[in-house]
């Protein structure tokens, strides 16, 4: 019965993930195509929009949500797969932010004088902020088998709220100015939503897909013989622990 309800839990997750990801692509697409046609491939700006988009809707998003959407995946891998997408996600944005500084450059126009530019421009500086967090914490994790700056996972959620927040208000200051471009803004909107949705899902439904590991209930510490000596694990689940058992009594 409880394998049963597991693998039920499992495949619910993947056709989660399966379907931000499908609505991920839509969106992708979506501006994509919408900036061919409004902007132009042939213009510089063209990728201010096109690299931020995948950055945020696809990289940011996975980066996340990859605590919850892998089932199986353990989560010291989970980490570095966080870390990937993620420092993907600082490096197109970076990209994007270089973009349209020499656009506004050439242009003349003003900088961040609009909600998404002086959004966007937090959205960045939170990023390199917890690309650095995450770096140390990631380190420290690893050497010290410590937990470190746990406002980092806070912070991610608050900073990919925000960046889609910069992606929308980008989408509805560019695509706004004609009745075609109004019904792109709608699809886009329609697409981020449910996209929203899925994402809260996942921490409702994923959040103990992959559980920290902590100490054993007091109840089911067991102790273990070697050499004649009583050892207590510190972490039963960590192999280096193991080996760093401390002697308790002479057997």
């Amino acid at each position: 019965m409880g394998e049963g309800l597991q693998t039920k839990d499992v495949v619910v997750r993947w056709g989660l993930g399966l379907s931000c990801l499908a609505i991920e692509v839509a969106i992708v697409v979506i501006v994509i195509d919408a900036c061919v046609r409004v902007i132009g491939a042939d213009q510089l700006f063209f990728w201010h929009p096109v690299l931020l988009t995948i950055g945020a809707i696809l990289f940011l998003s996975h980066g996340v949500r990859v605590y919850t959407a892998f089932a199986g995946l353990s989560r010291n891998k989970a980490r570095v797969v966080h870390g990937i997408l993620s420092g993907v996600w600082v490096c197109l944005s970076i990209a994007g932010l270089g973009i349209i500084e020499q656009v506004k450059q050439e242009t003349g126009k003003p900088r961040y004088h609009s909600v998404h530019g002086r959004l966007g421009l937090a959205v960045m500086f939170f990023s390199l902020i917890q690309g650095v967090a995450g770096t140390l914490k990631l380190f420290v994790l690893f050497k010290n088998n410590q937990r470190f700056l746990r406002w980092h996972g806070r912070l991610g959620t608050l900073v990919y709220a925000s960046a889609l927040t910069a992606f929308l208000t980008g989408v509805m200051q560019k695509f706004e100015s004609s009745e075609q471009n109004t019904a792109i803004t709608v699809y886009v909107l329609t697409f981020v939503l449910a996209l929203v949705v899925l994402f809260f899902d996942f921490w409702v439904k994923g959040a103990d897909l992959i559980p920290e590991a902590g100490p054993a209930p007091r109840d089911s510490i067991k102790l273990t013989a070697q050499d004649g000596r009583l050892y207590l694990p510190l972490n039963d689940s960590d192999p280096a622990q193991r080996r760093r058992s401390v002697n308790l009594v002479d057997a």
